[in-house]
């Protein structure tokens, strides 16, 4: 019941309380006894009613996406990304990558990822195409809002289908190290990413120091993260 009806019955009982002890034997109003009528005809007038319409609070939605804690310890995330390196010290190669990863953070703000990326070198003599897997450990250490700031380390190892650089072997090791940052697209969870890194493919002189001129680039990717 609105307020303007509780106060017309409220108005309504109390005047044919009036009318009624105005109508009494000695022809005397008794305010008492029309008040008590007031409460007794009308106990629904007096009594607080529930707020309606916009000031109801709203039941949750069922259907509305469960919002996943990024940086928080449990949930595994997968990332799809893909980068460009240029070359600095082999001919001014330029490598393409297209990485898949799935991480996990061990503690707060602090990541393990596991990557496994495809890569193309466009490189002096015979070109190639290569396969790489890298263990990578990556701290958020500032977080502003949605947005976050990591830095990473890692390595891993590459095969590819002709040496890489051409002076060297087709198996070598790949060390990275960068910097870049994360921010949420949306309360689902899935994220941008965006990073630079240090670009190293060398085979650690397996075949002795001459077959091992190494390779040193600056890589730069965009990615996707999302909760799986």
């Amino acid at each position: 019941m609105t307020t303007s009806r509780t106060a017309a019955v409220a108005t309504a009982a109390l005047a044919f309380a009036i009318s009624r002890s105005a109508a009494a034997d000695d022809g005397s109003l008794n305010f008492r006894e029309a008040a008590a009528q007031v409460l007794t005809a009308t106990p629904l007038a007096i009594q607080a009613q529930p707020t309606t319409g916009a000031d109801a609070a709203k039941p949750a939605d069922p259907d509305a996406p469960e919002r996943v804690e990024y940086g928080q310890p449990g949930p595994w995330w997968g990332t799809v990304m893909g980068g460009y390196a240029r070359g600095i010290n082999s001919g001014g190669s330029n490598d393409g990558s297209l990485h898949f990863a799935f991480s996990t953070f061990l503690v707060k703000d602090f990541e393990l990822v596991l990557e496994l990326g495809g890569w193309y070198f466009d490189q002096p003599g015979p070109e190639a195409v290569g396969a790489n897997f890298n263990t990578i450990f990556r701290w958020h250490f500032l977080r502003i809002d949605d947005l976050t700031v990591f830095g990473d380390a890692g390595a891993g190892v590459l095969w590819s289908t002709h040496p890489t650089p051409i002076e060297g072997t087709k198996f070598n090791f790949t060390p990275r190290a960068g910097v870049g940052f994360t921010h949420a697209l949306g309360d689902d969870g899935a994220r941008f990413i965006m990073g630079v890194r240090w670009h190293h493919v060398s085979n650690a002189r397996i075949q002795g120091s001459v077959n091992n001129p190494g390779r040193d680039g600056v890589h730069v990717y965009v990615g996707i993260t999302f909760p799986i």
